[in-house]
């Protein structure tokens, strides 16, 4: 019995993007290849190989430091609690962070209020 040549045509795509699909995926324990933008990792914090969280965020993410919405300078948080403006990462050595996330000004005021209409940089120390 010979099958329809449109089954057979649906059959070969299904086919093909199942085995895309297979070979996208990372494996277990792997990582999506495109990094998180408004993360900073220890690991890429090791890989600058720079002595504090300011250098860190200078050469790793500098756009963080960009006054993108015109609404001030980035605020720092640290234990939710606003430990002061972008100049407070040059006190926090590089090697105790385990990550620094960012906040987009409205991200950031939803979660802190005003005070981080210019955007918060988070430090999750180790």
């Amino acid at each position: 019995m010979r099958l329809p040549k449109f089954l057979l045509t649906a059959f070969s795509l299904f086919a093909i993007m199942a085995i895309a699909a297979c070979a996208s995926t990372p494996k277990e324990g792997g990582t999506a290849a495109k990094s998180d933008d408004n993360v900073l990792s220890a690991v890429e914090i090791a890989q600058a190989n720079v002595p504090t969280a300011y250098e860190a965020v200078d050469r790793r993410r500098r756009r963080w430091f960009r006054d993108l919405t015109g609404e001030g300078e980035v605020s720092v948080y640290m234990n939710n609690q606003r430990q002061g403006g972008k100049e407070y990462l040059r006190e926090i050595p590089a090697q105790d962070i385990a990550f620094l996330e960012y906040l987009k000004g409205t991200d950031a005021v939803m979660r802190f209020g005003q005070e981080a209409r210019g955007g918060a940089i988070i430090i999750t120390r180790k």
